[in-house]
């Protein structure tokens, strides 16, 4: 391909990484960061993208194997980035483009302080390889946090980073929840979707009462019903393996769900005159709430 054809100024070496210096905003070589105006992009061909520097640095160190294959970013980006992208593990592309340049292929001017991110959406994540992989991989302590038919993407996004900020060790998602690498979801979990593993499930309910009566996971939901448990009133030290599940933004936790055997119905208390909390706010009450009933504080 010739430089008229990539649309290239330069192609240079930063340490042991190619970077090319792209000036033709249209130039196929930046293809997957055409026209990013729609906040809930869809994912393209298997591919996510991430915006900013602090989701491209989560991405960059990820220890889950999420492959970043691209990465485009204007010149003073680069340069607060280059330490980073040097040091990570991954060798994506390294496209440099002029700010008003990268707003032309982008869609829009400004966005994400110049800085995107290409990937590739991880496969074969099921129940079997969280089991194998990460859950009993930790000693004694399991953190879980369900998501029960969510179908808001920055709901979602919102939701994962509160699991992180709280040291989840795993997210499971029913079948009928949105995608968590849809565009919106990465940008509002300001990465942390790379950090904590997700794992789509088939049948969450089945999934749950495996956790349960095999593992010993003490399970809770989410619920606003007048005979449910508060969280205030729940004793420490709360036992070592513990999974919460937050239901749909409207309808709740399903039916299927709450029928479990065992399963604690927890509500949490607030003012009269408020009927709910956002599921977002709810999350990171009840996370933050069980995490400091537990025996000791073991991230």
């Amino acid at each position: 391909m010739s430089s008229a054809e990539a649309g290239l100024v330069e192609e240079t070496r930063a340490g042991t990484r190619d970077i090319i210096e792209v000036c033709e905003p249209s130039s196929e070589l930046v293809a997957e960061f055409f026209d990013l105006k729609d906040t809930q992009l869809v994912i393209r061909e298997g591919k996510f993208i991430a915006e900013g520097s602090e989701p491209l640095k989560l991405l960059l160190k990820n220890k889950w194997g999420i492959q970043p294959t691209k990465i485009l970013v204007k010149p003073s980006a680069y340069e607060r980035l280059k330490e980073d992208i040097s040091a990570s593990a991954f060798e994506p592309a390294i496209f440099v483009m002029p700010g008003k340049k990268m707003a032309e292929t982008v869609g829009y001017y400004g966005g994400a302080r110049g800085v995107f991110c290409c990937g590739i959406v991880p496969k074969n994540r099921t129940f079997s390889w969280l089991l194998k992989n990460v859950l009993t991989a930790k000693k004694r302590k399991w953190r879980i946090l369900a998501i029960d038919g969510s179908n808001n993407t920055a709901n979602l996004g919102s939701m994962v980073r509160c699991a992180s900020a709280f040291g989840i060790h795993a997210i499971l998602l029913s079948n009928d929840c949105c995608d968590p690498f849809y565009r919106q979801s990465v940008r509002v979990s300001m990465g942390h979707v790379f950090n904590v593993p997700i794992v789509r499930v088939e049948n969450l309910s089945e999934c749950l009462y495996f956790l349960s009566t095999e593992h010993d996971v003490k399970t809770f939901a989410a619920v606003i019903d007048k005979d449910s448990t508060f969280l205030k009133s729940i004793a420490a030290p709360l036992k070592d393996r513990w999974c919460v599940i937050l239901g749909n933004e409207d309808k709740g936790v399903s039916d299927a769900v709450r029928g479990i055997s065992g399963i604690v119905k927890l509500r949490i208390d607030i003012a009269s005159g408020v009927d709910s909390l956002s599921i977002t706010n709810a999350t990171a009450v009840l996370l933050n709430g069980l995490r400091e009933r537990e025996a000791e504080d073991i991230w």
